[in-house]
């Protein structure tokens, strides 16, 4: 059964079908932020281009390296109108240890812990950083890595040649489409549930 799950999640991370059965992502799910409020993960809000959601976790020195990335995207697409999520998906990690390991990195958005692993089945995340740029029609515009620093796990470019994460969000702010819609992220396995 798992296996089957496991199966529909990733063809509904590559748009092919949806964990619930509809072709698009399941907007029930709710979590309530480290900071307090509720958030919708998988609703894009009427006025917002598109809800660009981060997977990661306190101790993943790839996606600690990608922070002043992430927060330049942020910044810089936060303003163009797209939403940013940081979802924390280590089952261990309290809201206290989120809110440290944001101040740490300078985080300022929105952040969730998906401890019981929703979003991670709903669209088949395995590593950290993984990055899903959500549509406001509930579709899938991009899922993968932010960038090709890393040709594979322990093999690092000396320079970024290709920013897939900000190559789609330009595709979307300037209505040309993305070119690219999946990669293959790189980093640190997310760690598994009981």
């Amino acid at each position: 059964m798992r296996v089957m799950l496991r199966v529909v999640c990733l063809l509904a991370a590559w748009g092919m079908t949806g964990c619930d059965g509809a072709g698009k992502a399941e907007t029930g799910i709710e979590f309530t932020a480290v900071s307090g409020e509720r958030v919708s993960p998988l609703k894009v809000e009427e006025k917002s281009k598109a809800r660009v959601m981060i997977f990661t976790t306190v101790d993943c020195p790839i996606a600690n390296g990608y922070a002043p990335e992430i927060n330049r995207l942020a910044t810089l697409y936060g303003e163009k109108g797209f939403e940013f999520l940081l979802i924390h998906v280590d089952p261990d990690v309290t809201s206290a240890k989120a809110k440290t390991h944001g101040k740490a990195y300078g985080y300022e958005m929105a952040t969730v812990i998906d401890g019981k692993h929703q979003l991670v089945k709903q669209f088949g995340v395995e590593v950290t950083p993984e990055v899903v740029v959500l549509l406001k029609n509930g579709e899938i515009g991009y899922q993968g890595r932010i960038d090709n620093l890393y040709a594979d796990l322990g093999v690092k470019r000396t320079k970024v040649t290709v920013k897939d994460l900000e190559n789609a969000l330009v595709g979307i702010s300037s209505g040309k489409g993305i070119w690219v819609k999946r990669t293959k992220a790189i980093g640190c396995f997310v760690p598994e549930i009981d």
